[in-house]
């Protein structure tokens, strides 16, 4: 399970066919991982680079998911 308490983590969540879907970029490790609400791996990926990520962001944003300021709970958002 991914902690929320990590503020450096940038975090996205959206809805898809009925299931809420998780985005979590950790900037010490440079890894990006999409989870699924029963937090099974859907996508892990090493190595991002910052103009990877501005590119998913902005994947995510046009997709309608919600990026989480670190100071807030995930659920106030949906």
């Amino acid at each position: 399970m991914i902690a929320m308490g990590n503020k450096n983590q940038r975090i996205w969540i959206w809805q898809h066919d009925a299931e809420l879907y998780k985005a979590v970029y950790n900037p010490a490790e440079r890894t990006f991982l999409v989870s699924n609400e029963r937090d099974e791996t859907i996508l892990r990926y090493k190595g991002i680079t910052a103009e990877q990520l501005a590119r998913l962001e902005t994947l995510f944003l046009q997709c309608g998911a919600k990026h989480l300021d670190g100071h807030k709970e995930p659920f106030t958002y949906l």
